[in-house]
């Protein structure tokens, strides 16, 4: 629902993990003197905002597929769109959360290959 979306607020750790796992699916710009809601009326602000805009020409290349499209030009985005680009954002999300087992894996001085590991190991943390 779109009132959960503006409900949540996002801090400067959040766009980082955002940027690290799907980075050409956002452009990130700081504007000065935009305008600033409140109740009933508009104000500006004379500081500078960051503004975080959806690329909807982002094309990333994953491990297991070619390349993800993007809108074509002029076209609109379709929810096809943004399905495949949630898709692609939990796929490259596990792909970070894979890596990093690994590592852990291997400080423990444990080789398993990636296809045979069904489970995390319980001392590595998710969270």
């Amino acid at each position: 629902r779109s009132s959960d979306l503006f409900s949540r607020s996002f801090a400067e750790k959040n766009l980082g993990q955002m940027k690290t796992v799907f980075p050409t699916a956002y452009e990130f710009d700081q504007e000065k003197g935009l305008p600033w809601y409140r109740g009933n009326k508009t104000e500006k602000k004379p500081e500078y905002q960051l503004t975080v805009r959806m690329n909807p020409f982002a094309v990333e290349e994953l491990e297991d597929e070619t390349f993800v499209r993007g809108a074509p030009e002029g076209e609109r985005i379709t929810t096809s769109l943004l399905l495949e680009r949630r898709r692609v954002f939990g796929c490259r999300l596990l792909d970070q959360v894979r890596k990093q087992h690994r590592e852990f894996l291997a400080t423990k001085n444990v080789s398993i290959p990636d296809d045979q590991i069904r489970r995390w190991h319980p001392g590595f943390r998710l969270a």
